[in-house]
């Protein structure tokens, strides 16, 4: 008797209780850091975090963008933080290889710029490659640096010359649908 009253008292509990879903959490996956900037200038904290997701439509994205921004607000207290979804490991070398931007100011507003291309194995590790050989040979000539990065790219993963084009992502706006917490 004890243990159905117990049952009975619960669920009254759980009934009267008003649980709020925010019907976008469904879009959030799981994120890594990969890299952390704190552009920040006066005392002013401004955050960049680079993260790396599993998210592939704008939707996931965007709020995955939007669930780190907000954990970056909560670790660091900074005014603001923007979170850039990287398309390829190292990708905060060259800006065309983000799949998210997202802005979390200082009032709680999100400006989020956002795709849904996903890269090709070669797109890939042309962008990867790029960034990669950009840090190591930072101090050389363009044309030592073209040497370089085609020596890799056509004898090593058997890229063809013509195809040697470093990808660049269109992003587009997206809104992010804030709930009430009332």
């Amino acid at each position: 008797m004890y243990k159905t009253l117990s049952i009975v008292f619960l669920s009254l509990f759980l009934i009267s209780c008003s649980i709020q879903y925010d019907g976008n959490a469904k879009y959030i996956q799981k994120y890594e850091l990969k890299a952390v900037d704190n552009y920040g200038k006066d005392g002013i904290k401004k955050m960049r975090w680079f993260i790396e997701s599993a998210a592939l439509s704008k939707e996931e994205r965007a709020y995955t963008a939007y669930q780190a921004a907000k954990d970056c607000k909560e670790k660091t207290s900074a005014q603001e933080c923007t979170i850039y979804q990287i398309a390829t490991t190292n990708a905060y070398l060259y800006g065309d290889l983000f799949y998210t931007i997202l802005v979390f100011d200082k009032e709680g507003k999100a400006t989020v710029e956002v795709s849904d291309m996903e890269l090709s194995k070669n797109q890939y590790n042309i962008g990867f490659y790029y960034t990669k050989l950009k840090t190591t040979y930072k101090d050389v000539t363009p044309v030592e640096f073209q040497n370089a990065f085609f020596t890799i790219m056509v004898n090593k993963l058997k890229i063809p010359e013509n195809e040697l084009i470093l990808p660049q992502i269109k992003r587009e706006a997206f809104m992010i649908e804030q709930k009430n917490k009332n």
